[in-house]
């Protein structure tokens, strides 16, 4: 007997699917009403933003990304990962970036600070500049600028302009001005001595030094140097340890890991936090996406909190000789000693110029912790923060090389130095501020008035070096 067919085996297939894929839809649509009738009902108000607060949700989330991208000069940890990554030890001048790094402004500078945006590449002198010729081509007058990242980033920006001013000169009148961008980012004395002293042994020819510095002594040194217990004559410890890998502790590798992952998950937590019309409008979905970021930020906070509490030292490592030198200051915090390391890196290197015939010109870079904040415009007062961390002793220290600049200003046989660390002088006619961070670093037309201050010193002062 033939058996007859179900009335399931009759039904399309269609039909036999419609039932089940309703039943999940309407199950669906149920379960997120619910969890939004419960979200509402049972959660505070304040956790929940309402439909009406979603461009505060949308601010909360771009401001939540951007803390992650933006790596401020003062951030908490010690030592950022762009440290033995994009920076190599140099046998002479402490540490430059890798040969062949192309980034915007090179490396060691984010976004915000790159003026020009153009890519940068390192040549094969570690250097942020193009490959050039031990000696310059005929009737051309080459000026390097040597410093930190301000006179790098400033020749990188204005290099045009600080040229045009050179060339109204009528010492330079009918010669062509070549500036070479000799400044890395971190640099503070006695690097700038050895790296003139690298380059001059090599047989690089020069017409004029101009050392743009200051603070990378005073701040750098005490700040991070003394502070993670390496020698604050040291170059800036952030950017040569820890380097190579081998040396690194155990205690940095887990720390570094785990900020990372942390970093990781909060970044993706912002990523897949919905924005759309449909979801950023539902309260559960909200209230996991920032429930998502907020746990992720305490325990970024929490692994920041535990960096700088119990801070790597690195007085016992074998590599690290003269960690202990601090202790040889008269003072705990080296106000002297500070001063003397840029005062003795500027004598140095003025009779090693004075003897290859070089013109020396010394700058005491802006800086705006020098004057009182209220004195400052509204864009650059809300710049500075407490957080930055110049106190007292670097005001001291800054003084002393204050005092240096106007007794070289007084000595003809000396190096020619001027005081452009009082930003009302220098940014006089920049009245909607300069400042792009709690640091040093500026705008276009900070640069622009910085380059147009170093270029008229120079041209100022050129015909008296007759003696060279």
């Amino acid at each position: 007997m033939t058996d007859l067919p179900s009335r399931s085996q009759n039904r399309p297939l269609v039909a036999v699917l419609v039932y089940p894929i309703a039943t999940l839809i309407f199950s669906v649509v149920i379960s997120l009403a619910s969890a939004e009738i419960a979200t509402r009902m049972i959660l505070a108000p304040q956790m929940v933003p309402d439909a009406v607060s979603k461009e505060s949700y949308l601010t909360k989330l771009k401001a939540t990304a951007a803390a992650i991208n933006a790596r401020q000069l003062n951030r908490l940890l010690p030592v950022p990962e762009f440290a033995s990554d994009q920076n190599i030890q140099h046998p002479f001048i402490g540490f430059i970036p890798r040969q062949g790094l192309n980034l915007p402004c090179g490396p060691s500078f984010p976004t915000f600070m790159c003026v020009s945006g153009a890519r940068t590449p390192i040549n094969s002198l570690g250097l942020y500049e193009k490959e050039f010729a031990k000696v310059p081509t005929s009737n051309t007058v080459r000026i390097g600028i040597v410093g930190g990242s301000v006179a790098n980033l400033m020749v990188q920006t204005s290099r045009d302009l600080l040229t045009t001013t050179l060339q109204k000169s009528a010492s330079l009148d009918g010669h062509a001005v070549e500036i070479l961008n000799l400044a890395i980012p971190g640099f503070k004395q006695p690097q700038q001595t050895n790296l003139i002293v690298y380059l001059l042994t090599q047989g690089y020819h020069f017409d004029a030094i101009v050392n743009i510095a200051g603070l990378n002594e005073v701040y750098l040194s005490r700040h991070y140097n003394m502070k993670f217990g390496a020698a604050y004559s040291y170059p800036f410890i952030v950017h040569w340890y820890p380097s190579p890998p081998k040396v690194l502790s155990d205690q940095y590798s887990r720390t570094s890991e785990q900020l990372q992952e942390t970093e990781n998950n909060l970044a993706l937590s912002v990523a897949l936090s919905p924005t759309n019309s449909f979801l950023a409008n539902l309260a559960f979905v909200r209230w996991i996406a920032l429930s998502g970021i907020h746990y992720f930020e305490n325990n970024l906070l929490k692994l920041q909190k535990d960096t700088v509490e119990h801070p790597i030292h690195m007085a016992d490592k074998d590599h690290s000789y003269g960690a202990k030198t601090n202790d040889r200051c008269a003072d705990p915090k080296c106000v002297e000693d500070r001063a003397l390391l840029w005062l003795n890196g500027a004598l140095m290197t003025d009779a090693i110029l004075k003897i290859k015939g070089i013109r020396y010109f010394e700058i005491l870079q802006p800086n705006h912790y020098t004057v009182p904040r209220s004195t400052l415009p509204v864009s650059d007062r809300n710049r500075l923060s407490d957080e930055f961390g110049w106190e007292r002793s670097d005001m001291e220290a800054w003084t002393k090389i204050q005092n240096y600049i106007a007794e070289f200003s007084n000595a003809k046989t000396h190096v020619k130095a001027i005081d452009l660390s009082d930003p009302h002088k220098t940014f006089n006619n920049a009245k909607e501020g300069v400042l792009v961070d709690s640091c040093c670093h500026l705008n276009r037309v900070g640069y622009d008035a910085l380059a147009i201050q170093v270029g008229s010193f120079i041209s100022g002062n050129w015909d008296n070096f007759e003696s060279r």
